[in-house]
C-alpha cells in the first residue's frame, strides 16, 4: 500500500462530512481536495529531501515527538484558512511554507479550482487538516520504525511513482512534478521509424520468395536458355518490382509571423502579440458587447501557447508571453470568464485524447491562477479530437487540430 492510501485511510469515518459542514463546501469536493492535497504535500517532501540541507530541515521537523501526536486530535484540526493560529497548525503551517515558499498561494488556487470549491478560503482550511496529517503519519512511522534522515530520504524516493500518478495535472505543472509515464504526446509528428517497421514486416517474407526465384530463373536461363530463342517480349512474365518504403514527410517549414506591439488594442496595457492574432481578437469580441455563445465563431485559438513534448506541461519558454497576456485581458475586464477548451487530432485512443486535452486545458488555468487569477473565473474542459478544424490526414492538419482554444463563458 502507498503512502497516500496508508495516510488517507487514517481519516476517521465521518471527518469529511464535518470538514466539508466548517468549510461550507460539499463532502465530494472536500474528498477531492484531500486526495490532491495528500500527494501535493508528499511531492513537496520529495523534492526538499533531494539535498542534504533540505533534508535535514524536513527530518528535524518530522522527527519532533510532538508531531506524532497530531494524529490523536484530527477531528479539531479544520480551520478557517489561517494556518499559523495555533498548534498543531502552527507546525504544519511552518511545514508548508518550507516545502513550497512562494508558490504555496499559487498552489492552494490550483487546489480549489481542481477541487470546485466554494471559497478560496477553503483550501487553506483543509490544509490545516491535512499539513498535520501527513506529517503525524510519518513521525510515528520514522519513531515507529527507527529511521534516521537516510531513511527518511529513501522512504520518500520510494514513493516518487504514486505520488507523480497521483498529483492532478494542474498541481504537478505548478510543482514542476514529471509523471513517470507522461500521456502520448500529440505534438510530435509520427516517428519515420513506425512506417519502416511496417515495410519490414512485409519485406521478411517477400524478400526470400523475389530471391528463390531470381535463383531459379537463373538456373532455368543456364540450362534452357542456349537451346531456345529468346522469348517475345510480350510474353516475359512482367518484372516484380520491390516499391521501396516512402519517405514520411517533414512537416513543412514554420513560417515565422512577427510579434507586434498591440498598442491599440486595450490603450493603457502592454500587450504584444501576431497581428490579428488570438489577444486582438478575444478584446474584440468583448468590446463588442456580443453575449457568450458556443458557436465557433465565439472560440478564439492561442497562437503562442505550447506544451512540452509527451506531457501537459506548458513549455513557459515560449508560451509566458500570450499567458500574460492572458493575465493582462482578464485585469482590464474584472468580470468576464472565460473558458478554455482543449483538443488533439484523431490519433490514438479517444479515451486518451480526452485526459490529454483535459490535462492540458487544466494546465493553462493553473498558471492563470498561478498569476493571480482567481479560479472562479476559469473553467478548463478537454474534448480529444472532437471539433477538428483541419483534416486528419496530413500532418499538418493533425498538427492545426492539436491546440488550445479559448471563450468568453460569462461577462
Amino acid at each position: 500500500m502507498s503512502l497516500i492510501e496508508s495516510i488517507l485511510k487514517l481519516v476517521p469515518e465521518g471527518l469529511i462530512g464535518d470538514a466539508a459542514s466548517r468549510l461550507g463546501e460539499e463532502g465530494s469536493v472536500v474528498t477531492r481536495a484531500l486526495g490532491a492535497v495528500v500527494p501535493m504535500l508528499l511531492g513537496g517532501m520529495i523534492q526538499k529531501s533531494s539535498n542534504d540541507t533540505g533534508l535535514q530541515s524536513l527530518f528535524s521537523m518530522l522527527s519532533n515527538p510532538q508531531a506524532a501526536g497530531f494524529l490523536d486530535n484530527l477531528g479539531g484540526l479544520v480551520g478557517s484558512g489561517n494556518l499559523a493560529h495555533n498548534d498543531p497548525k502552527d507546525a504544519a503551517g511552518a511545514l508548508i511554507g518550507s516545502l513550497f515558499g512562494d508558490k504555496t498561494g499559487p498552489l492552494l488556487g490550483a487546489v480549489s479550482s481542481f477541487a470546485g470549491f466554494k471559497s478560496k478560503e477553503s483550501a487553506g482550511g483543509l490544509m490545516a487538516l491535512a499539513g498535520p496529517l501527513v506529517m503525524g503519519f510519518l513521525s510515528k512511522k520514522i519513531m515507529g520504525e527507527g529511521l534516521g534522515a537516510a531513511g527518511l530520504k529513501s522512504l520518500l524516493a520510494g514513493e516518487k511513482e504514486s505520488v507523480a500518478k497521483a498529483l492532478p495535472v494542474p498541481l504537478a505543472s505548478l510543482m514542476g512534478f514529471a509523471a513517470p509515464a507522461a500521456i502520448p504526446a500529440h505534438a510530435a509528428a509520427p516517428a519515420p521509424a513506425d512506417r519502416d517497421d511496417e515495410n519490414k514486416g512485409v519485406l521478411s517474407w517477400l524478400l526470400p520468395l523475389l530471391v528463390a526465384a531470381a535463383i531459379a530463373a537463373i538456373i532455368w536461363f543456364v540450362l534452357n536458355g542456349r537451346s531456345r530463342a529468346p522469348a517475345p517480349a510480350a510474353d516475359l512474365p512482367a518484372p516484380v518490382a520491390v516499391v521501396p518504403a516512402p519517405v514520411a514527410e517533414s512537416p513543412p517549414p514554420v513560417v515565422e509571423t512577427p510579434v507586434i506591439a498591440l498598442a491599440d488594442v486595450l490603450p493603457g496595457v502592454d500587450l504584444s502579440g501576431l497581428p490579428n492574432g488570438v489577444e486582438t481578437r478575444l478584446v474584440d469580441f468583448i468590446n463588442s458587447g456580443r453575449e457568450p455563445c458556443t458557436d465557433a465563431d465565439c472560440w478564439f485559438t492561442m497562437d503562442r501557447l505550447t506544451f512540452e513534448s509527451g506531457s501537459a506541461t506548458i513549455d513557459f519558454a515560449r508560451s509566458a508571453e500570450q499567458l500574460n497576456n492572458l493575465k493582462l485581458i482578464l485585469e482590464a475586464f474584472p468580470n468576464i470568464q472565460l473558458k478554455f477548451g482543449g483538443y488533439t487530432d484523431n490519433t490514438g485512443s479517444e479515451e486518451t485524447n480526452v485526459a490529454l486535452s483535459q490535462a492540458r486545458a487544466e494546465s493553462v488555468v493553473a498558471a492563470l491562477i498561478a498569476e493571480g487569477i482567481a479560479p472562479p473565473r476559469l473553467v478548463a474542459e478537454g474534448y480529444g479530437s472532437q471539433f477538428p478544424v483541419a483534416s486528419n490526414d496530413t500532418e499538418e492538419g493533425r498538427a492545426a487540430n492539436r491546440r488550445i482554444d479559448v471563450r468568453v463563458r460569462e461577462r
